[in-house]
């Protein structure tokens, strides 16, 4: 289900200040890249200048415009134009220029900044590597006759001194990212996530978390114009307080604990359960075969009966069922209203039951 996903989505490293830097080093490595790769376009008369300017236009417009939204398609920029650069300066200049230490470093960055997809980060170093090979075989025994060996030597030293800046810069941002602090921190923003998205005592949803999901997912099934038979429980323990004010509240917890356990194994992994508050539980269904809805209903109250008292009674709860068909236009606080109001006739029914309205 997309609400589930949405709760189980772990925060991820964009959030974290490093890995920020990390894209906006890459950024600016782009800035000067071109800008000296315009410079050597011109001086040595090679062509593609304009390219150079376009491109060095573009990377001042992502640098001014960056949000963490951006960071694959810098990645991308990045691995691209490293290429072109790299390909045409060494086609240019020859094997013993050195510029194919950048495709080099290419394939080390891939570790820092790493697609949203392993495959293609895989694929994409495997082919930078194919890339190089070709390269040598192209051009190892090709020389600039307007360039003597000094020169040379030292296009080689440079270029090999700034790939191993650009791949060290990039390898302290990592152990940044990789530290125990780093560590301590996500799991830290992970409780806090937890903690604001699921109820402290039974681990289940809380009543906010609820409301975000189901709202999400009625927007999706509105949007998508999906029809589906959906479902609404609001169940209340029967007796509560007695059982409290009988028991003790330590006990009274206990309870409250079996029954969302009793809930999460009666439903689907896909179904959504809250603890609405207090000693009320609210279960959202959806795609829902309404044939079963009877035995679903049976097999509820026979599952709740199972937890016992340290008297050898059965807890029993009350339950209104909305049932919606075919995506009705009926909103979560009209299904919400109407299942209390189902609710409290099953309790003056008699209790330990569920009670069904079916909405066409």
């Amino acid at each position: 289900m997309l609400s589930q996903k949405i709760i189980d989505r772990k925060i991820s490293q964009n959030k974290y200040k490093s890995v920020e830097y990390i894209y906006k080093f890459i950024i600016n490595i782009l800035l000067v890249g071109h800008i000296i790769s315009f410079v050597l376009l011109v001086i040595f008369d090679l062509g593609l200048s304009i390219y150079s300017l376009i491109v060095l236009i573009f990377s001042f417009y992502i640098k001014y415009k960056y949000n963490e939204k951006f960071q694959n398609l810098v990645s991308l920029w990045f691995h691209i134009n490293t290429l072109i650069l790299s390909a045409i300066f060494t086609y240019k200049f020859g094997w013993n220029s050195g510029f194919w230490y950048f495709v080099f470093g290419l394939i080390f960055i891939s570790y820092f900044c790493a697609f949203d997809n392993l495959i293609f980060t895989y694929s994409l170093s495997a082919f930078e590597t194919i890339f190089i090979v070709s390269l040598y075989f192209f051009t190892k025994d090709k020389i600039n006759p307007n360039i003597d060996a000094t020169t040379y030597q030292i296009m080689y030293i440079t270029c090999f001194t700034i790939t191993f800046f650009i791949v060290f810069r990039m390898y302290l941002f990592a152990s940044i990212i990789t530290s125990q602090d780093y560590k301590s921190l996500i799991k830290e923003q992970l409780e806090l996530e937890k903690i604001s998205q699921y109820d402290q005592l039974t681990g289940i949803l809380n009543r906010r978390s609820m409301q975000k999901l189901v709202e999400k997912d009625e927007e999706f099934i509105k949007k998508n114009k999906i029809k589906t038979n959906g479902v609404l429980l609001l169940g209340d323990i029967d007796d509560f307080k007695h059982i409290n004010d009988t028991f003790g509240h330590i006990y009274g917890d206990k309870i409250i604990k079996d029954v969302s356990n009793t809930l999460k194994n009666t439903f689907r992994k896909n179904d959504l359960v809250c603890r609405w508050g207090g000693e009320e539980f609210l279960i959202v269904l959806n795609d829902v075969n309404v044939e079963f809805i009877y035995d679903l209903s049976d097999r509820l109250l026979k599952n709740i009966s199972l937890i016992k008292l340290p008297n050898n009674n059965p807890i029993t709860m009350t339950f209104g069922m909305v049932v919606n068909l075919n995506s009705n236009s009926n909103s979560f606080e009209d299904n919400i209203k109407k299942a209390d109001e189902l609710l409290y006739k099953g309790k003056r029914d008699g209790k330990d039951k569920v009670e069904i309205e079916i909405i066409r």
